[in-house]
């Protein structure tokens, strides 16, 4: 037996629902186009789990991948291509791969400056 199906308001958009910020913290209301260069194999649960609807990847050879795809302005993106950096560049935007670089060079700044060795 299959379970009841959910009910979805008449008025409920799924889309303005993500666009709210209700799914992350919005950085911007403006929607982020982002082209990536990503290693393979350790990016390539990304061609099973697209980052958004519109994700188009090209093979660019034996060990990377670009990807392309609009995704909302939100912490979580930079939080998860700050977390990626030894596994994908930023192509575009460039103004995004700035402020990754930076948050990058604060980091190693920071621990640098309490390293003990």
């Amino acid at each position: 037996m299959l379970p009841p199906r959910a009910e979805c308001p008449d008025d409920f958009a799924l889309d303005l629902y993500i666009h709210s910020g209700a799914m992350g913290i919005l950085e911007s209301d403006k929607p982020v186009f982002l082209k990536l260069r990503c290693d393979k194999p350790t990016l390539n649960h990304l061609l099973e789990s697209p980052l958004g609807f519109d994700q188009m990847v090209e093979d660019t050879g034996e060990n990377t991948f670009e990807l392309s795809v609009t995704v909302g302005d939100t912490k979580d993106m930079r939080w998860w291509l700050t977390a990626q950096a030894l596994h994908c560049d930023i192509l575009e935007p460039k103004w995004l791969r700035s402020e990754i670089e930076s948050t990058l060079k604060k980091g190693l700044e920071r621990v640098g400056r309490h390293s003990t060795g």
